[in-house]
């Protein structure tokens, strides 16, 4: 299904001309400051939880596809779709039933569910693992490197904020790509989006709801609340 829409997005790049009547509104201004929203733990990933108070207890696994986790005692428990903390809130509260005093704390070993959209312009269009501090020109040279036609002054990079509203903005990439100003790139966030054009963006608001929204349908997505 990816590269079928994907093909579809860049024959329909200069014939376009109606919003899509339910496209959700995506605002143009700066990024926020503040670091990024909490992770969202998902099938897959690997978490270890430790009992300080009792060691013995300790595990190690993953989430199953289920999105469930099976802990002595407690039996299954929701791991998916909660964050770290949340999930130590759960467990905490199960085990006051079990425990005199329970002191749980879930780390995140392995985060296989982040991800990021790299598209556009680039080599090779799609969803890549977000592994550590990515920044949105090592992100290009993932997928490939620019092609010739990239219009690198104005790459576009779409954010989702925890209440589920996008903004976006634009970088200029040539100053990294010269190596005259490496500051000019940004770090990415899980679920980011990054759209190389192949010329200026002239109407943004209607660029984003036709191309992007259609990329957004590909992405396990959580938001949290």
């Amino acid at each position: 299904m990816l590269p079928i829409l994907l093909a579809l997005l860049l024959l329909s790049w200069g014939c376009a001309s109606k919003t899509p009547s339910l496209a959700p509104t995506v605002v143009q201004e700066p990024f926020p400051t503040e670091g990024p929203a909490p992770y969202v733990l998902q099938a897959g990933d690997i978490i270890g939880i430790r009992f300080w108070d009792n060691p013995e207890l300790d595990e190690e696994m993953k989430i199953r596809p289920d999105g469930m986790i099976s802990m002595p005692f407690v039996d299954e428990v929701q791991a998916a779709g909660r964050t770290p903390n949340e999930l130590d809130e759960d467990l905490t509260r199960l085990y006051q039933q079990e425990l005199a005093r329970p002191t749980i704390t879930v780390i995140v070993r392995d985060a296989v569910g982040q991800q990021v959209f790299v598209g556009g312009e680039v080599g090779e269009n799609g969803v890549y693992d977000l592994r550590g501090k990515m920044s949105v020109f090592q992100a290009i040279q993932m997928a490939g490197d620019f092609k010739p036609t990239a219009y690198r002054a104005e790459v576009l990079v779409i954010r989702t904020r925890p209440d589920g509203t996008r903004i976006a903005r634009t970088l200029d990439l040539n100053p990294v790509l010269s190596g005259a100003n490496p500051n000019a790139d940004m770090l990415l966030q899980a679920w980011d989006v990054v759209f190389v054009p192949r010329k200026k963006i002239t109407t943004f608001d209607i660029f984003a709801q036709q191309y992007i929204e259609p990329i957004y349908r590909l992405l396990p997505i959580r938001v949290v609340g």
